[in-house]
């Protein structure tokens, strides 16, 4: 990659993000091929983590009002939630009111953070809504791990992953990510069954998952190797249609000048 042409990116992008990509050995095209395959893995993770949160809180929302029979839960008397929950739900209420919105209960619930309905799941309130609402809140989830322990400690993990892809974290280092990934399809299931079977329609992971590439050993311009393709039927088909992120970036003109990536330059048109 031209020396320019990577400054550029480095100055769009910033030093400090960017550099975390770069391993031994690594060319800058090599970097910004890491970058771009990390963006990639954030966008295939995000309907399923969209499909979960939105999941999450409405079937939270709609346990909570059939144990307190109504839908303002989460206003006092009496005080049910705790300083901090409470001033989530003030914020949220103060949000509406700044963008002109009615404070309907539906507006409210959605303005609500990730974090606040995880924090739902602490032990504190092991006596205010769990263990009652664990059944209505996780249907599929199979009785003999359905507590609020199990519950939490799998929220808080998928938490942790979903605020990385959202602040545009690196992500694509963590070895245990294809899992990471089967845990968050799994707890959709224990919320809704029906939504985890209507994932697939849009969840590309595995497809995206399965163009993984490491270096072994090569320089700049030399053949990658692909990992393993997670077990998923969907990836192997899916796989003979991709084309790697590699091959797209160093498909890229800038200037009118493709991106030298180290390797031998194209041939001419018309030389044989």
């Amino acid at each position: 990659m031209q020396g320019p042409l990577f400054q550029k990116i480095r100055a769009c992008v910033s030093s400090p993000r960017l550099d975390i990509y770069r391993q031994p050995g690594d060319s800058d095209f090599d970097v910004i091929v890491r970058y771009l395959w990390n963006v990639q893995l954030c966008e295939a993770l995000y309907p399923s983590l969209q499909a979960l949160e939105v999941a999450f809180r409405n079937s939270l929302h709609a346990a909570a009002t059939g144990r307190f029979h109504s839908e303002f839960w989460f206003d006092p008397p009496p005080n049910r939630l705790a300083r901090s929950e409470q001033a989530d739900v003030t914020t949220a209420k103060a949000d509406l009111g700044k963008q002109g919105k009615p404070l309907e209960v539906g507006r409210i619930i959605a303005e609500l953070t990730f974090g606040f309905w995880t924090s739902l799941l602490n032990t504190r309130y092991e006596r205010v809504f769990w263990p009652w609402m664990l059944l209505p809140t996780f249907p599929g989830m199979p009785r003999h791990i359905r507590t609020r322990h199990t519950v939490s400690k799998r929220f808080n993990e998928i938490r942790a992953l979903r605020n990385r892809v959202f602040h545009h974290e690196r992500i694509a280092h963590w070895p245990n990510l294809a899992q990471r990934h089967a845990d968050l399809v799994e707890a959709i299931g224990w919320i809704s069954p029906e939504g985890k079977r209507l994932l697939p329609a849009i969840d590309r992971f595995a497809e995206v998952y399965a163009g993984a590439w490491t270096r072994s050993g090569s320089r700049s311009g030399e053949s990658c190797t692909r990992k393993a393709t997670p077990s998923n039927s969907r990836g192997t088909s899916a796989a003979r249609n991709r084309s790697s992120v590699k091959s797209r970036v160093a498909r890229t003109r800038f200037a009118g000048r493709p991106i030298d990536d180290g390797g031998p330059p194209p041939r001419k048109r018309g030389s044989g």
